[in-house]
């Protein structure tokens, strides 16, 4: 929304345009201060910033070619496989799991019959 206060600000002004877009005058300007100076950012978004660096340079060591050729969302979307699927799966030898629920119910029937 400041980018769009910014663009129109010559035409319209920022008071009118942060009244009609119910922006707060104090934190438009405080938005513009921090671009200005990053030691007004408040703790939680230095903390982040500071953790983002830190996670990618953890993932850089973990995966030295993966981060520079595939990026976060690559090294993402193998995360989310892994945690949605291998680590479910392979206990129960990575099939299906309706496949499994097959094998196991023909395996208690048999039992059933053979005893």
């Amino acid at each position: 929304m400041v980018i769009f206060i910014d663009q129109h600000r010559e035409q319209y002004g920022v008071e009118p345009i942060c009244e009609q877009t119910r922006i707060t005058l104090s934190n438009y300007y405080e938005y513009k201060a921090r671009e200005r100076t990053p030691d007004r950012l408040p703790e939680r978004i230095k903390r982040d910033i500071k953790l983002e660096l830190d996670i990618q340079t953890g993932m850089a060591r973990q995966f030295p070619g993966l981060w520079r050729t595939q990026g976060v969302a690559a090294i993402a979307a193998r995360r989310q496989d892994w945690f949605n699927n291998r680590r479910l799966l392979e206990s129960i030898g990575n099939i299906p799991p309706a496949e499994f629920k097959m094998a196991y119910y023909q395996q208690q029937k048999e039992s059933a019959d053979g005893v």
